[in-house]
């Protein structure tokens, strides 16, 4: 039996992923929370075996994705297409540009149901893990970002990652809006926002945020000088010095320059996840 699952009710899935799967407890709370449909599949014992969650996303809100688990006692019953048919055939669901979901490499059985179903393969991200060694130390002089670096910030964000946008198709291919809410949310995180200036122009940034590493950038002037190479030990050094977790960050696997930059610094692959999308 299928059943909507409650705001109020979201814990007991969130124990039973964080219970029957790999899922860590913070990612099955991330998982369930940040959905907006969740649903459960109970055997006749009224134990949940099984659900699926549904979040709408995009600017216009025109896509979502989908995650499905069922636990190995239910398998093979035809629970996942159920779980599935629920959340994908309604009206909502069939006005949506495409409906995603992501499958890690070792569950080739969940990769294998999603393209049965009639996904398609969009593109593959890995997560990295650093190995803890500290990294020769930069030359290069960095500072925070500052509000006054706007405009800059955001002409190089957008033409840095255009390619890799525009090539996997994620949109809008420009990213970064020059926006009052986009400059609030630089402003509030400019403490993890590390830019380098050479000659009053912002050449290359870095974000940290704990010890996670995320937009990695130069601009395409600078490009080949090394700049990147000393940026990334930079950033394994700052989170060395400011955490006691090994440094983190995530690349798509078409991103062939920068995945081999980071392993040079200490940086090896620790999973796998392949995306897929449905379109309607």
């Amino acid at each position: 039996m299928i059943d909507a699952v409650l705001d109020n009710e979201r814990c007991s899935i969130i124990d039973f992923l964080a219970n029957d799967t790999t899922l860590s407890m913070p990612d099955a709370r991330f998982c369930i929370e940040k959905s907006g449909s969740v649903i459960a599949y109970k055997n006749k014992s009224s134990e949940i075996v099984g659900c699926g969650t549904f979040r709408l996303w995009g600017k216009n809100r025109n896509k979502a994705d989908v995650y499905i688990y069922v636990s190995s006692t239910a398998r093979l019953f035809g629970t996942g297409n159920m779980l599935l048919k629920a959340l994908i055939d309604t009206p909502q669901a069939s006005a949506l540009e495409f409906i995603s979901t992501k499958v890690e490499t070792n569950h080739s059985d969940s990769l294998v149901f999603f393209q049965k179903a009639g996904f398609e393969p969009w593109y593959t991200e890995y997560i990295l893990w650093h190995n803890g060694t500290r990294q020769s130390e930069s030359n290069l002089n960095f500072e925070n970002y500052q509000s006054k670096y706007f405009e800059q910030y955001v002409d190089a964000i957008r033409s840095s990652f255009y390619e890799l946008r525009r090539s996997n198709d994620f949109q809008p291919y420009y990213c970064c809006e020059k926006c009052l809410e986009k400059q609030e949310e630089l402003e509030n995180n400019k403490n993890n926002i590390y830019v380098i200036i050479k000659d009053e122009k912002l050449i290359a940034s870095v974000t940290i945020i704990d010890n996670f590493i995320e937009d990695v950038f130069v601009v395409s002037d600078y490009r080949g000088r090394g700049i990147g190479r000393e940026m990334m030990c930079f950033a394994v050094n700052k989170v060395i010095d400011s955490t006691n977790s090994p440094a983190y960050l995530s690349s798509i696997k078409w991103n062939v320059g920068p995945l081999h930059l980071y392993r040079g610094v200490g940086f090896e692959i620790s999973k796998t996840i392949h995306y897929l999308r449905l379109f309607r």
